[in-house]
């Protein structure tokens, strides 16, 4: 089927991923309270903090009216609150309450599944791909007259390495060892 058509454009491939992705992610918090947008709203807010609803804006490229949307509905279930911002009395901060901390965390082992899956999925897993996914959404964010990305991934010279004395491992042992240390960065926040 792939093979006999002819090939489509960047946009045709970025919307066929998002119908691949959302859904996938919303499988993966099966029985949390969250959407896919709220678990990374979710995440932003813990990422940026101190943030703002207009933060949020601005990192993510959503219409206010959406941002706001997703807030209300988090502070009905008693999971976000917003507090006084001493910088500027005109907003407020985002945060996760107890409750909302709790949700978060508990969908964390779906979504580490999920990336597990995804990355034994991916041929030469995902670290040759999220630059080129960087280096696309930066293009759109300035087509779209967007604020820059809300994080940058390091160069690959820059990141993190860890010590082993050992063999040298498997690719797909690789990907467990960074699946397990995402995991325990997760568990400690």
């Amino acid at each position: 089927m792939a093979s006999a058509q002819p090939a489509k454009n960047v946009l045709v491939d970025v919307w066929l991923i998002s119908t691949l992705a959302t859904p996938a992610v919303e499988e993966a918090l099966a029985g949390s309270p969250m959407s896919a947008d709220e678990f990374a709203i979710y995440g932003l807010v813990v990422d940026l903090a101190p943030v703002t609803a207009a933060d949020l804006v601005r990192a993510t490229g959503l219409p206010a009216t959406t941002v706001s949307g997703i807030l209300a509905r988090c502070e009905r279930r008693g999971e976000l609150e917003r507090v006084a911002n001493t910088a500027d009395r005109r907003s407020a901060l985002l945060q996760l309450t107890e409750q909302g901390q709790a949700v978060y965390r508990a969908a964390l082992p779906g979504l580490l599944d999920l990336l597990s899956r995804l990355e034994d999925a991916t041929v030469g897993g995902s670290e040759g791909i999220r630059p080129a996914l960087q280096v696309l959404d930066d293009a759109l964010r300035t087509v779209r007259g967007v604020s820059a990305r809300p994080y940058q991934l390091p160069p690959p010279s820059q990141r993190p390495t860890l010590d082993y004395d050992g063999p040298p491992l498997t690719p797909a042992q690789q990907r467990e060892v960074r699946r397990y240390v995402d995991w325990l960065r997760h568990r400690d926040q």
